[in-house]
């Protein structure tokens, strides 16, 4: 079983309970920036992280796209047909604060997915290669409807 997540950026943040609560309470509230949101996302793919650590469930994350691209498609057909385009995408800086925390853990699960193949040989490989949680996942742009 698995929980499964896109995002187009990939980051992870690890806030006190206080300060996540805060921004909690600014999304809930429709008055949070830009930033704050992108804080709480953050957030919240890292709560990911740990509640797979104790539930067993694989964390798969697929990043890297720019979903609904074209205005006229979407439309006329709805969300999710066909019309996603690959952006570049980091991963190594932005999952530093959850491999931290739970890279080296033997009940942890990631599995990584990305269309900008680049990110591959860049980073997914070598975070797959160190830290024993880290998978790679096909590109998902070749399995995407």
């Amino acid at each position: 079983m698995s929980v499964d997540v896109g995002v187009t950026d990939p980051t992870t943040l690890d806030l006190d309970a206080a300060e996540a609560g805060h921004l909690f309470q600014q999304v809930l509230a429709d008055s949070a920036t830009r930033a704050e949101q992108a804080a709480f996302r953050a957030h919240l793919l890292l709560q990911l992280g740990a509640m797979s650590v104790e539930d067993g469930l694989v964390l798969t994350v697929h990043a890297g796209v720019y979903r609904n691209h074209s205005t006229l498609t979407y439309e006329r057909f709805g969300p999710d047909t066909g019309h996603d385009i690959p952006v570049r995408t980091s991963f190594t800086r932005e999952l530093k604060p959850l491999l931290d925390l739970f890279g080296l853990e033997p009940g942890f699960h990631l599995v990584l997915f990305t269309v900008d193949e680049t990110t591959y040989s860049r980073e997914l490989a070598p975070l797959a290669g160190f830290y024993p949680s880290v998978y790679v996942g096909a590109p998902c742009g070749f399995s995407m409807p």
